[in-house]
This record gives C-alpha cells, sequence and structure tokens, in this order.
C-alpha cells in the first residue's frame, strides 16, 4: 500500500512538470494577462498601471472612466409640465408664444430654481401633479409671468381672472417675486422674442 502511495505521487508530479512547464519557449509582457473588475475584460499586463494600489485591480480604460458626482437628470416630468403648457396656451391663443420655444431644460430650470420644485401654495412637490400656468391671465405665458400649482389649484387659479382677488398680499407678494427673479435669471430668452 505505501508502495502505491508513492507511484502515484511520483506520477503526479511528473504530470504536474509536463503540464506546467512553460515548454521552453520566451514568455513577453504582452502574453501576460490580468482580470479587470470592472469591465469584466482579460487585459495584457501594459494597459495597468501600477501608481495606486487602488489602480491595480482596474485598466487604465476603466480608471479613466469616473462615475460622475451629479445624478442623472430625468426630464419626463419636465416634458408632461411643458405638453401641458403647450396645450393650454394653445387653447388661450398664443400658438407663437415662448412656451412653444423652449425646451423641458428650461423648465427645469425654471421649475428647480424659482419654485424649488413646489407647489406655490400648497408645498405639494409631486412634479407628475404640479403644472405651469400663467400668473396674469391677460399676459402671454413666460418664465417671468409663470405660477406653478397642482392640478385643483391650477383649475381654481385659471377660473380667475385677478390673481390679486384670489390670493392673500403676502402671497401675491411672494409670486410677484419669483417672477422677477425668473426674469433676471432668463433674461436671456427675452432676445429670443
Amino acid at each position: 500500500m505505501v508502495q502505491l502511495r508513492k507511484r502515484v505521487k511520483l506520477a503526479f508530479f511528473k504530470f504536474t512538470l509536463d503540464c506546467c512547464e512553460p515548454r521552453r519557449r520566451n514568455i513577453t509582457s504582452e502574453d501576460m494577462r490580468k482580470f479587470c473588475i470592472r469591465c469584466g475584460k482579460l487585459l495584457p499586463f501594459a494597459m495597468f498601471t501600477d501608481d495606486s494600489k487602488k489602480a491595480l485591480l482596474t485598466c487604465d480604460n476603466c480608471t479613466v472612466i469616473k462615475p460622475s458626482k451629479d445624478p442623472a437628470i430625468l426630464y419626463e416630468p419636465y416634458e408632461q409640465m411643458l405638453k401641458d403648457l403647450r396645450k393650454s396656451e394653445a387653447q388661450m391663443g398664443a400658438s407663437n408664444g415662448l412656451a412653444f420655444r423652449i425646451g423641458p431644460r428650461v423648465l427645469h430650470h425654471l421649475v428647480n430654481s424659482i419654485w424649488h420644485g413646489k407647489s406655490g401654495i400648497s408645498e405639494f412637490d409631486d412634479l407628475f401633479q404640479l403644472r405651469l400656468l400663467r400668473f396674469q391671465s391677460d399676459l402671454e405665458w413666460s418664465p417671468w409671468n409663470s405660477i406653478l400649482l397642482t392640478k385643483r389649484e391650477a383649475a381654481i387659479h385659471q377660473a380667475m381672472t385677478n390673481p390679486w382677488e384670489l390670493y392673500d398680499a403676502s402671497l401675491v407678494q411672494r409670486f410677484v417675486l419669483r417672477n422677477l427673479q425668473a426674469k433676471l435669471c432668463f433674461d436671456s430668452l427675452l432676445k429670443v422674442k
């Protein structure tokens, strides 16, 4: 039994020598490969820099590509707001207005920078339930003549002709201030007209 174990052990050593020996060829650095954990590719060692210990597991291509610190902006609610705004403006007969010349990025900036993503009255913040409309119904819509409201608030606002009759003086003052901020912020849109 001991003799058999020695023979198996010797056969195994011979087998490993035959399989693992590099067959007397020159191994270059191009032949040596390393696995990149980020892209999942087996790449030559030349694709990896040894500058920092973090970069040892990722190739140079993946090290250059850094994830963005800012989250991606989803424009879907702003596209819907713009669609509703354009529909409302078309019904009021202003089919050549500024609402038809701007895109969802402008609305994103208006809603978040001026109105802080909330209804001007109730501070409701579900973007899919909010609507942009004219603050003063007798003037054409523009970022400086706008108000952000929920659907229900918007229906009540549109039924009134004069916002000064509907709202408290402090609320009207806040709306006017936000529209003035919008006029300063969207000054470049005045030249588009």
